[in-house]
């Protein structure tokens, strides 16, 4: 989510940019998939979290007040990144 989400509970075409760059992060660089047998023995698929180790308000103080977001590998594409920075800026007026 978008920090003023959070912090105003403002949602707008900014905010919708900002998860748009979360989609395409998760999409683009592969969601780390893995396949798992539950108890029926139906598979179904789940993905790593990415803020592994943090509750839902550390995640929400780092995205609002220490500007982070999540890593994007130097092996992504360079159209892709500047992509992504672009709609994950903190000012929702330069998104």
């Amino acid at each position: 989510m978008a920090p003023e989400c959070f912090t105003r509970r403002e949602y707008s075409e900014a905010t919708d940019a900002f998860a748009y760059g979360t989609c395409l992060h998760h999409v683009y660089l592969g969601a780390d998939f893995q396949i798992v047998i539950n108890f029926s023995f139906k598979e179904m698929f789940t993905v790593k979290v990415p803020w592994k180790g943090l509750d839902a308000a550390s995640i929400i103080i780092s995205v609002v007040k220490k500007n982070m977001r999540l890593k994007i590998p130097a092996s992504c594409d360079p159209v892709v990144t500047r992509i992504i920075n672009s709609v994950w800026k903190q000012n929702p007026e330069k998104r």
